[in-house]
């Protein structure tokens, strides 16, 4: 009787892992840490949201990996880097870490979510609490007693909507489009506590940019240590988006944030506005993200114009 009791709850468990709600909400974007498990990669990225859905790997002749979170911020690129530097390639080896004009915003973030702690070390996590520790794995291992009965609903719904998607393959038109980059924009203005691009930075943005400035050098002195090529890249926006963000604005966020790092020890190539991405629809899903097209495209593009491949 028992043992059928424990196979029915890892029945149940198995099936809770494979939920919107365990693999996209609880732990967002961690499945592909607890799986990996190939060593002396050539090359891996990081980066936020954007980096994520920027790179794809599939079908190139190099051994890499997509290590960007989604919603992350640089000290998570940090926190990453340290704790899988080990499966890079001792010899020869890259690192690219995907921006975006607010990345520097963030800078100051240290806090970090419950997924981190299924995925660094406890060092690596400031404010690290052991109890803490203890109650997520538990979430981890066991979900099916977390599993909230309201998300049933919700599964269903989320799974009838992706195999729509999937059969319809539907594009945004472009007014979406524009009502899409507005809403980014709106959010991105809410998150950060900016009234308009025309303003003057806050003094909390002002620190935050120079964290972001710290946080990278450090990253910087890491790989330069190791002897890691480090790239630092902007991927494309569509055009709907990218005219949004005012010259006067990018120099306040994102120059800054680049000249104030220390030099000749890492390549930055923008893609932003790169005209072979602005105003293609068929390789994003949104105005922010490249689609499964527009990341191979992408990804072979920026491999390319770093000699890590030829055309």
């Amino acid at each position: 009787m028992n043992s059928f009791i424990l196979k029915i709850g890892r029945a149940l468990n198995a099936v809770v892992r494979r939920s919107n709600w365990y693999s996209n909400i609880v732990f967002e974007d961690c499945n592909k840490f607890w799986n990996h498990k190939e060593f002396n990669l050539d090359v891996i990225n990081l980066g936020s949201t954007s980096g994520v859905h920027s790179f794809n790997y599939n079908g190139l002749d190099i051994k890499a990996a997509n290590f960007a979170l989604s919603h992350n911020q640089l000290l998570g690129d940090e926190a990453v880097l340290m704790n899988y530097c080990s499966f890079l390639n001792p010899g020869k080896s890259t690192v690219i870490i995907s921006l975006c004009p607010f990345s520097s915003l963030a800078g100051s973030y240290d806090y970090f979510d419950d997924r981190y702690y299924s995925i660094l070390h406890s060092s690596s996590i400031p404010y690290f609490s052991k109890l803490h520790y203890n109650g997520v794995m538990h979430v981890k291992n066991r979900p099916i007693k977390y599993f909230p009965c309201y998300q049933v609903g919700i599964e269903i719904l989320y799974w009838i909507r992706r195999l729509l998607k999937i059969k319809s393959n539907c594009k945004l038109t472009e007014s979406q489009l524009e009502e899409d980059a507005n809403n980014w924009i709106k959010g991105w203005k809410h998150e950060f506590s900016i009234t308009s691009f025309d303003m003057p930075l806050s003094m909390i943005n002002e620190d935050a940019i120079n964290d972001s400035i710290e946080i990278l050098n450090r990253i910087i002195a890491f790989c330069e240590n190791r002897n890691i090529e480090l790239v630092l890249t902007i991927p494309p926006v569509y055009h709907t988006l990218a005219r949004k963000f005012l010259s006067s604005f990018r120099e306040k966020v994102l120059d800054q944030m680049i000249n104030g790092l220390k030099r000749d020890c890492y390549t930055f190539i923008n893609y932003m506005e790169d005209e072979h991405f602005l105003n293609d629809r068929n390789l994003f899903k949104n105005s922010f993200l490249l689609n499964e097209t527009g990341a191979k495209y992408f990804t072979q593009r920026v491999l390319t114009d770093i000699k890590l491949i030829k055309k």
